[in-house]
């Protein structure tokens, strides 16, 4: 090993480079030296990384259910933290435990001013950082493990999910002058990032109302606009920004794209106005802002593939904090209807009740598990692509929040809103989550039309013929006398064979949701073609359908791969699991008869119709009535 203070050798430099670059090498349980200079006192760093092999890429999971295809072999859970490697991450996680242990949020203003070290001490604030730069290096996995406390405390995970994801970006994005320059700071807390993406008012540009223009003469960006902060946070020190930049095509047009900055907050321009508001959200001003371009992530106008990322990573770590505010719900409900009675009858005996919670357990189970799938897809697998898996993660989970909450207040009212139930906190929390990112529907249009797209590159022979059936009679006969339907599938996919016998029932349920799925997008396709992309109604029918599949194929996952070990309560995760598959098989049959049924049968046109002339007045058009006309 070497010491002293030696200069960087060239020699030095290459090994720092390639072991940077080597983390995810082929080479198993071995360990790599990194020598880095330290900026300040030129002293050498001897850091030991492990380094994680990958396996290669496999074809697409959720796209493939479009076409009607399973990788069966996933139906093996991921396991991509060994039993050692756990053994060390529980012990590093135990001071974090005992900190949001001891953390009461309902006295949180006496902890306001030192949450912020506290944090720091725990080493939050780096978990997703490259050793090499001061922080943990924790793969998505580990970082959830590791996150599993702080999501107690929604105010306190919502602070760190915005640092991360600057984190995130800059990991992947940044150059190695920026890299060196933020996150060494971002690892130890001294400087505290939050993604500004969002925008109030309405868009009358192509992307956003935030612009940035180059000042040719000054070589600087200038940056006008406003975002907002959603919520506010105790610290805030850069911010990541997304806006509209020029750009010149080849044909001589002025076009716009995006562009990324990263934004220091005490430059001269920026203004963080006081929130005053039940969401706790605030506007940030940007009047005349220089921006530089070693202050661009990625490249100039290439700003969506940098926002892709932050997006996917978004939907995970927004939706984590969404399955923590699930729990908080459900165990403060179960406490209430443990205590309580109504009319001298135990809340505990009263079935609609108790149903009603054990629907919120499913959901949430359903939510963790596709969260712990998803990204051990993406610490297991070479470039794995699950931009479709993470808005579906999204888009349940949010659904699934809302349902609770509303839920929860059906049978508890007023009471909800009593301080130890911290009800008003959460659902702030809830809403805080609910606003941020994508909206539903563009979630759903989003799953949809991603779907759509993979399936008719392979379906387009088929399709054709469909659409033209006189030039291709013997394709139609043979489809006509097809033995399978919506209301009678018959499938030959066998995923029992790779799930505890247990679940055989549950297993045969998601073959036949998926039948359904592939019957419906075939139906689609058939019936409109390229012009599909503009029948929402219908696509977003197809968007749920996937994601219930989804959240099935993960649940079988998990619950077979506890009972098998003999996970603690396992035979009551298969109950879980099974009924997640039972509820998802029959609502996909439903949401299947409505799209074969077609607009005129399933009210789609009466509702157009309906729209049509309620823009055309303006809002209500009903007269009230009692009015007479004569």
């Amino acid at each position: 090993m070497l010491s002293g203070r030696l200069g960087i050798s060239n020699l030095q430099r290459f090994t720092y480079n390639l072991c940077k670059n080597a983390k995810y090498s082929s080479i198993p349980d071995e360990q790599k030296t990194s020598i880095i200079k330290d900026e300040n006192q030129f002293k050498e760093k001897i850091i030991h990384t492990k380094i994680r092999a990958k396996l290669p890429a496999r074809p697409p999971l959720a796209k493939n259910f479009f076409l009607g295809n399973v990788d069966k072999e996933l139906l093996a859970f991921p396991e991509v933290i060994s039993r050692d490697e756990m053994s060390k991450l529980q012990e590093e996680t135990k001071m974090i435990e005992q900190f949001f242990e001891n953390f009461n949020q309902t006295d949180s203003n006496k902890l306001k001013n030192n949450l912020i070290d506290e944090l720091r001490k725990g080493g939050l604030f780096g978990l997703n950082i490259s050793q090499i730069y001061d922080g943990k290096e924790y793969i998505w996995s580990e970082g959830l493990i590791a996150s599993q406390f702080e999501i107690k405390q929604p105010d306190t995970a919502l602070l760190l999910l915005g640092h991360r994801i600057v984190c995130d970006v800059i990991n992947v994005y940044g150059t190695e002058e920026q890299k060196q320059k933020y996150l060494p700071s971002l690892a130890n807390g001294s400087l505290v990032a939050v993604d500004a993406v969002i925008e109030l008012r309405n868009n009358n540009n192509p992307y956003f109302n935030t612009t940035a223009d180059f000042d040719a003469e000054q070589d600087v960006w200038v940056l006008n606009g406003e975002k907002i902060l959603l919520p506010v946070q105790p610290k805030v020190d850069i911010l990541l920004v997304l806006a509209e930049t020029p750009k010149l095509h080849h044909s001589g047009d002025s076009l716009k794209d995006v562009t990324l900055f990263v934004v220091d907050i005490t430059k001269k321009g920026v203004k963080i106005n006081t929130p005053k508001n039940f969401l706790n959200y605030t506007t940030v001003e940007f009047e005349n802002v220089h921006l530089y371009n070693d202050e661009i992530i990625g490249k100039v106008n290439e700003g969506s593939e940098v926002a892709q990322l932050l997006l996917q990573n978004h939907r995970i770590r927004s939706s984590y904090v969404g399955f923590g505010l699930i729990r908080k719900v459900i165990n403060d409900a179960t406490k209430y209807v443990t205590e309580n009675k109504l009319c001298a009858i135990e809340l505990r005996n009263m079935e609609s009740i108790t149903t009603c919670l054990s629907k919120m357990v499913c959901n949430a189970y359903a939510i963790e598990s596709m969260i712990y799938f998803t990204t051990g897809l993406m610490d297991e697998f070479e470039k794995p692509d699950t931009e479709i898996e993470t808005a579906m993660v999204k888009l349940f989970t949010q659904n699934s929040l809302w349902n609770a909450s509303v839920a929860v207040m059906d049978f508890l009212g007023a009471a909800y809103l009593q301080p130890e139930r911290e009800g008003e906190s959460i659902i702030k929390n809830i809403m805080q989550i609910y606003l941020q990112g994508e909206s539903v529907d563009s979630l759903k249009l989003f799953v949809a039309l991603s779907g759509l797209r993979h399936a008719g590159m392979s379906l387009h022979e088929n399709i054709n013929k469909q659409r033209n059936p006189l030039y291709h009679p013997k394709h139609m006969i043979n489809k006509f006398f097809q033995s399978t339907s919506i209301d009678f599938p018959k499938t030959n996919i066998f995923l029992n064979e790779h799930l505890h016998p247990s679940l055989e029932p549950a297993a045969q349920n998601l073959e036949h949701s998926i039948y359904r799925l592939f019957a419906c997008t075939e139906i689609l396709l058939t019936r409109y073609g390229s012009e599909v992309v503009q029948k929402h109604s219908e696509i977003k029918r197809l968007a749920e359908m996937a994601t219930l599949v989804y959240a099935t194929f993960a649940c079988l996952a998990r619950s077979s791969r506890s009972y098998c070990i003999g996970l603690k309560l396992s035979d009551f995760e298969i109950l879980l699991a099974s009924a997640v598959a039972q509820n998802a098989r029959d609502r996909i049959k439903e949401l299947a008869k409505e799209i074969e049924q077609g607009p005129y049968i399933t009210n789609d046109v009466n509702y157009q119709r309906l729209s049509k002339k309620l823009l055309e007045s303006k809002g209500y058009f009903s007269e009230n009535p009692l009015t007479y006309n004569f």
